[in-house]
């Protein structure tokens, strides 16, 4: 499976292909991390990679024969680390807020960062650059439980909840 460019884990699995036989060693963020050598098929596994920064880590490798010939490194494979959920605030509604009258129609607005995946009830909100979200809910009457959660790229995930009621 291709690597996530992000991750919320700070120990990643890296493979990939090389001649057979040959001695790869891994450098992260310039530096050499760890050496394996390449199976009779050519692939390799490195199963317990840790990230040592948070933010961007740039891997790379090299890879030696017998002879001793050394390969240029690797394209950089970039991986950024985010241990940090998103911020979000939910604007409208206020929790605790009542509803009435014909229009059945919760209208749900708040701010994250720009990029975030929100879902208001396990549906989809509409994302615009800046972070803002919006999305609307259909009311019945009573108690109305409004779950907003917001995913970043790296699975990181922050939940708010309230309540409304609604009545006709």
């Amino acid at each position: 499976a291709p690597l996530s460019p992000y991750t919320s884990t700070e120990t990643i699995s890296v493979s990939g292909f090389a001649e057979p036989a040959t001695e790869i060693i891994l450098f992260l963020n310039e530096v050499e991390s760890t050496r394996t050598v390449a199976e009779a098929g050519g692939t390799f596994n490195f199963p317990s990679v840790v990230l040592n920064t948070e933010g961007r880590n740039a891997i790379t490798a090299t890879a030696t024969d017998g002879a001793g010939n050394v390969s240029q490194k690797s394209a950089e494979l970039i991986v950024t680390l985010d241990k940090t959920p998103p911020e979000i605030e939910v604007s409208s509604p206020q929790n605790g807020q009542a509803f009435s009258g014909e229009n059945n129609q919760i209208h749900v607005e708040g701010k994250t960062e720009p990029g975030i995946n929100v879902r208001v009830n396990e549906t989809q909100a509409a994302m615009f650059a800046d972070g803002t979200f919006r999305a609307t809910l259909t009311a019945s009457a009573g108690e109305v439980q409004i779950t907003v959660v917001a995913v970043d790229k790296a699975g990181n995930e922050k939940k708010v909840e309230l309540k409304v009621t609604y009545s006709p």
